[in-house]
C-alpha cells in the first residue's frame, strides 16, 4: 500500500497499483471490481509506450529524439517531413501540433476513465488500447482523423486549436512500425495516406468544416 488517489471512489489514501499496468490504484480489491468496466480499455502492460506517452502530454514536454514515445507516435516523422510547418501567430511547428493533439486525446482518455465525461471533447471512446492498436496496425493517421472528425463535427469552431492546425497543415504521420518495407513502401504509403484525407482540392475530407474556420477555445482543464 502506497499514499495514492483511489480510481473509482477518487479518495486520497492507501492504495494498491493495478498489476496488470500498474498505473490505476484503488483503495480495496471492491474499488477495483467496481472500476474495471471504465478502466479495461486503459489496463495495457506497465513497460507500453503508451504510458510514456502519457507522462510527455501531462509534463509538457517533447519526447527524446528517436527514442520509443518518439518512434512510435509519430513525432520523429513529423520532425522530419514537415519540418517547414510554422502554424498560427503562435509559430507552432508540426510537432507542438501533434503533441497538442495526444494532449487533448490523453486528457479525454484520463476523463473517460475516471467518470468526468462533460470536460470530454471526443464521443469515440477514445482509450489507451485503441491508440497502441492503432500504432500496432500502422493507422495513427486514421485515428487521429477519426478523432478530430467527431469533435470537429461536435464542437465546430469552439473545437481545440491544435486539431485545427492538424488540418490546416495537412500533416501526416505515415507508417510507424517500418520494420521488413522499403523506402518505396513507406513513401507510397504515406502518399495514400496524404490522398486519403487531403486529396481533393476542396476541404478535407476528414471533417466537414471549411479550412477557414478559425479556432476559438483551449481544451477545457478541471478546477
Amino acid at each position: 500500500m502506497a499514499p495514492g488517489r483511489c480510481y473509482n471512489c477518487q479518495k486520497n489514501c492507501d492504495t494498491k497499483r493495478c498489476t496488470g499496468c500498474q498505473q490505476a490504484s484503488y483503495c480495496s480489491k471492491t474499488c477495483q471490481r467496481t472500476h474495471w468496466h471504465k478502466h479495461k480499455e486503459n489496463c495495457i502492460q506497465a513497460d507500453s509506450s503508451v504510458h510514456e506517452l502519457s507522462k510527455v502530454c501531462l509534463w509538457d514536454i517533447f519526447p527524446a529524439r528517436w527514442s520509443a514515445v518518439s518512434r512510435d507516435y509519430g513525432f520523429d516523422n513529423v520532425r522530419i517531413f514537415h519540418q517547414d510547418v510554422l502554424w498560427s501567430s503562435e509559430n507552432m511547428t508540426a510537432e507542438t501540433i501533434l503533441l497538442g493533439t495526444f494532449q487533448l486525446i490523453i486528457k479525454d482518455v484520463g476523463n473517460l476513465e475516471f467518470g468526468d465525461t462533460i470536460y470530454v471533447f471526443n464521443a469515440i471512446d477514445a482509450s489507451k488500447k485503441m491508440i497502441v492498436k492503432a500504432v500496432e496496425n500502422n493507422e495513427l493517421d486514421d485515428f487521429i482523423h477519426r478523432y478530430i472528425r467527431n469533435v470537429l463535427s461536435r464542437h465546430g469552431k469552439a473545437s481545440p486549436k491544435y486539431l485545427f492546425g492538424w488540418i490546416w497543415n495537412r500533416l501526416v504521420i505515415g507508417p510507424t512500425r517500418t520494420d521488413g518495407l522499403t523506402e518505396q513502401q513507406i513513401q507510397e504509403m504515406r502518399q495514400k495516406i496524404y490522398n486519403k484525407y487531403y486529396g481533393s482540392v476542396n476541404s478535407p475530407n476528414c471533417c466537414c468544416l471549411t479550412l477557414r474556420q478559425a479556432p476559438i477555445v483551449e481544451h477545457p482543464s478541471r478546477c
